[in-house]
């Protein structure tokens, strides 16, 4: 089982590897490179019961309206290159997240060996190969925009995985082209707004398969990711609550009962699996610059977000200062889960429990467009100025991407988010 055998080797690995990276700066400064990257932003939504998410993995605040918070970070990269074939990469970055210790803060560490010109072979920690920004989300400088599109990369907070990829890399004509396959272990911790539980989710059977091109100025990809047999590990609020409803379900209690005994089942999500499709293509001439990705997230369980969405962003550079816009949308594939009987009837407490269940299913539904103007400044090869306005459509109970509790996501919403950001490289 992965889950035995590569765990032990996952947290050792990267003891040995940061190691080995601290002793060669003074050992073979020559082969060693290090660089860095960073953004200081702030960003300001204007509704004073919901808070803005980078992604859904940062802690929740629902009283934040203003903060740098959300889009500032910085990281550092190490790579040593041991000779042509042979070289250790890791990379380590300070940002806003719910646990901040030495195993969160690492985004990559790995070896690679390139055998020869094509393949291309990585053991170790790299991003997800699950959408085009897989291995840049967190670099800011290397993108047109001031953070990626709400829709697609705050829903998939699983920035890495612990594992093996291989790659093959071929051209036929002028056609570059690459395929990708990743399988390792996923782990990802996040924090309930309403309990302040604190909730792992995993997954030690992890596949992702990716198939990408370019030509001149053009690139494409597609990606498949099914991340098999969560396992999810709940905060003690939360699973006192899921207690509460595996001995309402038993209780014999008419419809509660039964309602209960699905509420159970639908939020019972160990075991199940995740599946992602995503197809991107982008354009880039020096002047024009064009992106998009559609994707679609398929789960058995309510409890699971899913559906589909996308994004296209469009800029134009004129000298060093280039505008874009960007649309983007989620499109929920399951209904909003409503109560089927009145437990209040039973008892008040009994009602109360049944609203607060009910809510935490439904806070991981979307249903959300955007409209984005922004401009970018780079003044300086290094350092770019951003600046980005959102007008974001919520609908009703469709607050998944935000921090929001029971009573401020029951009704959509137009929310605008201003944001200012300076990124840079060294």
């Amino acid at each position: 089982m992965l889950s035995v055998a590569f765990w032990p080797f996952r947290l050792s690995f990267l003891a040995m590897l940061g190691l080995l990276l601290s002793s060669s700066c003074t050992a073979s400064t020559n082969e060693v490179v290090i660089s860095g990257f960073g953004t200081v932003g702030y960003s300001y939504e204007n509704e004073p019961d919901i808070g803005y998410l980078r992604n859904i993995s940062q802690p929740p605040d629902v009283e934040r309206n203003g903060s740098f918070l959300p889009d500032s970070n910085f990281g550092v990269q190490v790579d040593w290159a041991l000779n042509y074939q042979w070289s250790l990469t890791a990379q380590w970055v300070l940002e806003d997240r719910v646990e901040q210790d030495f195993n969160n803060v690492t985004e990559l560490a790995f070896i690679r060996y390139l055998p020869n010109a094509n393949w291309d072979l990585r053991i170790g920690r790299f991003g997800l190969n699950a959408y085009t920004a897989a291995d840049s989300r967190r670099i800011d400088y290397a993108h047109l925009w001031v953070r990626p599109p709400q829709e697609l990369y705050g829903s998939i907070f699983y920035d890495s995985i612990d594992g093996l990829d291989v790659t093959y890399r071929s051209s036929i004509n002028e056609v570059n082209w690459s395929a990708s396959l990743q399988y390792g272990v996923i782990s990802q911790v996040i924090e309930d707004e309403r309990t302040k539980d604190h909730s792992e989710a995993s997954s030690d059977h992890t596949l992702a398969i990716a198939l990408m091109f370019d030509y001149h100025e053009w690139s494409g990809r597609f990606s498949f990711v099914d991340v098999a047999d969560l396992t999810v590990s709940l905060g003690p609020n939360s699973q006192q609550a899921q207690l509460g409803i595996a001995q309402l379900a038993q209780a014999g209690l008419g419809a509660a009962s039964l309602e209960a005994a699905e509420i159970y089942a639908q939020s019972n999500i160990n075991g199940e699996s995740v599946k992602y499709w995503q197809v991107g293509l982008g354009y880039f001439d020096g002047e024009w610059q064009m992106q998009s990705e559609l994707f679609y997230v398929a789960g058995m369980k309510q409890a699971i977000p899913q559906g589909s969405g996308g994004y296209l962003m469009l800029g134009r550079s004129i000298h060093r200062v280039t505008p874009y816009a960007t649309v983007s949308f989620f499109e929920p594939a399951r209904d909003i889960v409503k109560a089927q009987s009145d437990w209040g009837g039973i008892s008040p407490q009994l009602g109360q429990f049944q609203q607060l269940i009910i809510s935490g299913i439904n806070s991981t539904y979307i249903d959300q467009n955007t409209y984005s103007l922004g401009i970018r400044w780079d003044i300086h090869p290094q350092v770019a100025i951003k600046g980005q306005f959102d007008y974001i459509q919520i609908q009703d109970v469709g607050y998944g991407l935000w921090a929001a509790d029971g009573r401020s996501s029951t009704q959509g919403r137009d929310v605008q988010l201003y944001t200012l950001s300076v990124n840079f490289i060294f």
